[in-house]
């Protein structure tokens, strides 16, 4: 009993160029307000805001013809920039905190 499967396996998107991440930067500056929102839309009419935004700044990023930016892939790269610019600023102050010049 054998059966013949084909297994689709999707070519991962090419990281960000700078231009790219400049531009989701600017972006999350620009929408920060209603991207971190703890609100949505009550009605089940209206579309998700946070859902509009994400899918814009995804078709903007593809028109400019690095990959296909999907709204998922966009989304988990602002949650790692998010994280990383944590991370770095949690270092820098732990460095000026344990940092003794006159040492």
């Amino acid at each position: 009993m054998s059966t013949n499967r084909v297994v689709e396996v999707k070519a991962k998107a090419p990281d960000m160029s700078e231009t790219e991440k400049l531009r989701l930067a600017e972006f999350y500056r620009e929408n920060r307000d209603a991207l971190e929102a703890a609100f949505q839309s009550a009605s089940k009419t209206d579309e998700d805001p946070k859902k509009k935004l994400y899918e814009d700044i995804a078709a903007e990023l593809t028109a400019m013809g690095v990959a296909v930016r999907t709204v998922s892939a966009v989304k988990q790269k602002v949650r790692d920039m998010k994280q990383k610019a944590r991370n770095k600023l949690s270092e820098e102050v732990c460095n000026s905190i344990y940092f003794d010049p006159g040492v």
